[in-house]
């Protein structure tokens, strides 16, 4: 239910007569964020979305008094563990920016939307029936339009980033800052170039695919064992011949595409089977399957779609034996938690690709920081949380720079700030170094970041950043008594 609000002149909170309006930004400004115009005319408090009711600090409520915080949001998936670690991982450089004297004043607060998959054909909705891409784009529009949030952490998967992307970001002026979104196409999508005047308004924290898809082809064609005599050897012999299955969005294309452009050049052949459905999924599968090939490639950012395929490999005979390769979407926990009939062969035959894991002082900081701060919790097995802390962070870094350096506090004025995090003073991205960034930022100055994810030494032209490739393996999958693990083979720089 809708609360009226009213006001005085001056726009205060204990009023007189209803402020008559015609946008929300009308009644943000009249009485904080989460205040609203009513299709009457007049302004009143919102309704918390069922999708965005996780919000810290737990004690804040609408209307949020704007003189006393900054409103960020996240759009991750809260039905998947790994998810719930990325979302919690952000809000910690939240309250670790709050414990350190918050920003002039003012701390930070931050709304957790969930775009979990709720179109469940023979399941009643539990939420709203919105599938995860309809959820993305609706829990990003009430996050710009009604909390009226200038910075946005997620959503995970590049075809969600994208609609997200192309939902808010240019009309309401709002930066889209994913810890996950690869996909190769997403570089451009806010211009071919990164200017001062022209920040752009997507920016990630991982690499794009391009780079994951060279290193896939490189461990083909020369990491192998030849010693057939260790049951645990992946491959004996390099993959020339490669099927790739992979989803028709974003992610899936664009890191198929740039495989495929990788390793035909270096002397290779690729057959791609492409799907976007479940039902096609499983055809493109068998037909992989049944194709002559020395290894197949399965792409896909959800987590349904990469358990079932495993499903169908374990009931697949001609699967047995053959190489599979995974990226970087399937070293989830939500992957190795998955109750997969038979599948202790199939899972020694896979091996896949990530972002390289830190293993330094600021990662092992953030693993820390984050047990602290959820009752002992091991944040390690889940995939991109330290780039989510991170991500969190330069949020609030452009913060400080807008409003250090800028009119106002808009999507391109934070944006302009990431500019300013590669070069300069080396820094470190963690509580303590807080107070420097502030310091710095208000004196016009640039820092030279040390994420807990990477150095974010992001491409004064591109706005992207380069690291190295892990490539992985699953250890103990099955094993009585002791836990699967995703356990580094080598990794390429």
């Amino acid at each position: 239910m809708l609360v009226l609000l009213a006001a005085l002149p001056g726009c205060s909170l204990s009023t007189v007569e209803p402020l008559v309006c015609e946008a929300n930004v009308e009644c943000r400004d009249a009485f904080g964020i989460g205040s609203v115009c009513t299709d009457a005319g007049t302004c009143a408090v919102a309704e918390v979305h069922p999708r965005c009711a996780t919000i810290y600090p737990s004690t804040l409520t609408f209307p949020v008094d704007p003189a006393g915080h900054y409103v960020i949001g996240t759009i991750f998936d809260h039905s998947s563990t790994t998810h719930v670690g990325r979302y919690r991982s952000a809000q910690l450089a939240v309250a670790q920016a709050n414990e350190n004297g918050g920003l002039e004043g003012k701390d930070f607060a931050v709304v957790h939307c969930d775009n979990q998959d709720d179109a469940v054909d023979d399941q009643a909705p539990r939420i709203d029936g919105l599938d995860k891409d309809a959820a993305s784009v609706a829990t990003a529009e009430w996050l710009t339009d009604v909390v009226g949030v200038k910075a946005i952490v997620g959503p995970a998967a590049s075809s969600r980033a994208l609609q997200v992307y192309d939902a808010v970001a240019e009309s309401r002026d709002v930066l889209i800052v994913s810890p996950s979104a690869t996909g190769p196409d997403l570089t451009t999508i806010d211009g071919t170039t990164s200017t001062d005047q022209a920040p752009g308004l997507f920016w990630r924290t991982a690499p794009p695919d391009d780079i994951q898809a060279a290193a896939i082809s490189s461990d083909m064609l020369n990491s192998f064992d030849a010693d057939d005599t260790d049951p645990d050897v992946y491959r004996t012999a390099p993959s020339l011949s490669v099927g790739v299955v992979h989803q028709t969005n974003n992610y899936g294309q664009g890191l198929a595409d740039a495989f495929r452009d990788a390793h035909v050049a270096a002397g290779g052949s690729v057959t791609t089977f492409a799907f976007d459905t479940p039902s096609t999924r499983n055809d493109a599968v068998i037909d992989a399957l049944n194709a002559d090939v020395d290894e197949i490639v399965f792409v896909s950012s959800d987590i349904a779609d990469i358990v079932g395929f495993l499903q169908a490999a374990v009931t697949n005979p001609n699967a047995a034996g053959l190489p599979i390769f995974l990226t970087d979407a399937a070293r989830n926990a939500d992957v190795l938690g998955a109750d997969i009939d038979g599948s202790f062969d199939i899972m020694r035959q896979v091996r896949g690709t990530v972002p390289a894991s830190p293993d330094g002082t600021e990662y092992q900081g953030f693993v820390g920081a984050y047990a602290s701060a959820y009752d002992g919790a091991d944040v390690e097995p889940l995939s991109y949380t330290s780039q989510s802390y991170d991500a969190a962070w330069l949020v609030m870094y452009g913060h400080a720079w807008a409003l250090g350096n800028e009119e106002s506090i808009t999507g391109t004025t934070i944006a302009r700030g990431f500019r300013r995090v590669s070069s300069g003073p080396r820094t470190l991205v963690r509580a303590s170094s807080w107070s420097a960034v502030k310091a710095s930022f208000a004196e016009g100055t640039s820092i030279d970041a040390v994420g807990s994810s990477s150095e974010l030494a992001y491409d004064p032209v591109t706005g992207e950043l380069v690291t190295p490739i892990d490539v992985w393996r699953i250890t103990n999958y099955g094993v009585p008594g002791v836990e699967a693990a995703f356990q580094v083979v080598t990794t390429y720089e």
